[in-house]
């Protein structure tokens, strides 16, 4: 890949948004087409804002402060999205572009409190548009920040032929990262 490195990432999202949209439909169809994926706004942030606090059974992780990820956030290498069923934000995701490693990082994911509408699939379906960002970017790689330890090796099952990265001298994983071709078909002309 890398031959598009310099296109801008305002020139790609919308194909990614109606990709992944579809591509999420199809492969949830027992959501009933009823799943969207959106750039984050203030109208979702104020939906947000509502969600009861989770940290207490995340192991300290959520509760993020998405006002100012958004604001904090609007540079050319981050973009933000919202994962909608049924008109109802249940998901968030912040992602950072590595143009230098050619990776598309999901730094933060957050799924609604406790609900259990898209529970095991926003994770699945953040890595699937962040992959698709990436391959219409030219990188190569996706991955996952931080993972919350109780869960990083579930982010395996997500990120197929994985690598993890870890802290130095110890176990804590510090990154999940795979080929963006392991996670979406990218077809070849063969």
């Amino acid at each position: 890949m890398g031959y598009f490195l310099n296109i801008k990432l305002s020139d790609v999202l919308a194909s990614a948004v109606d990709y992944s949209t579809n591509v999420v439909n199809q492969k949830y169809p027992h959501l009933g087409s009823r799943v969207s994926i959106c750039k984050l706004n203030q109208q979702f942030i104020a939906e947000i804002r509502q969600w009861p606090s989770v940290t207490d059974v995340k192991c300290g992780y959520g509760d993020w402060d998405w006002d100012a990820i958004y604001h904090d956030r609007k540079k050319s290498n981050f973009y933000n999205f919202s994962i909608i069923l049924d008109g109802v934000v249940e998901g968030v995701v912040s992602c950072r572009l590595n143009q230098r490693d050619e990776d598309v990082c999901i730094e933060l994911i957050q799924r609604k409190g406790l609900s259990d509408k898209l529970k095991g699939k926003v994770t699945p379906i953040a890595v699937m548009h962040a992959s698709f960002v990436g391959f219409l970017m030219g990188f190569n790689t996706v991955s996952i920040k931080n993972p919350a330890p109780e869960i990083a090796y579930y982010y395996r099952g997500v990120l197929e032929n994985s690598e993890f990265h870890y802290k130095s001298n110890s176990e804590d994983v510090v990154r999940i990262t795979t080929k963006i071709t392991n996670i979406i078909d990218v077809g070849n002309d063969e």
